[in-house]
């Protein structure tokens, strides 16, 4: 990951640049290494917002180490597009979580996203929520239905 305002991200954009424009994501390769080792004992990964976006980046390039995702905020992982196109997955399974007020990552993308993840043989879950680019912890709905989905 790379510094960014006196905290970090998972890759560099150029001002008013956002990940779902970007052309390409300097700093990746590091974050995608940390983030491999990470994931190499997990049994579910939750991702949001540019974490999400790695995932599927990671997903898009066939390196996944574990079956199951769940992403949160996720948007387009412009950079890999071709790669989600043509993506060809087995064996996982991926929760797409999108508020329809977030203003972050707009929930059109996540659609594009899991859409392409079904496309390319994932066993894919679309679940919206009324509120924001938030993880949606305090929505007993939601998560009795990512309850429901974790124990699937």
């Amino acid at each position: 990951h790379v510094e960014k305002d006196g905290g970090y991200a998972w890759w560099k954009l150029r001002p008013g640049e956002r990940s779902f424009t970007a052309t390409e994501y300097p700093g990746f390769d590091v974050s995608k290494a940390k983030v491999l080792t990470a994931m190499q004992n997990c049994d579910v990964v939750l991702a949001h917002s540019q974490g999400a976006i790695l995932v599927a980046a990671l997903l898009a390039c066939n390196e996944y180490p574990c079956n199951r995702y769940i992403l949160n905020g996720v948007a387009w992982p412009n950079p890999f597009a071709k790669q989600m196109e043509h993506v060809q997955l087995q064996d996982c399974s991926v929760l797409v979580i999108s508020g329809r007020q977030d203003r972050i990552n707009p929930p059109e993308q996540a659609n594009q996203v899991a859409s392409a993840l079904q496309k390319g043989g994932a066993s894919t879950c679309i679940l919206p929520h009324d509120a924001g680019h938030a993880v949606p912890w305090d929505n007993p709905q939601v998560m009795a239905e990512v309850k429901t989905w974790m124990e699937q």
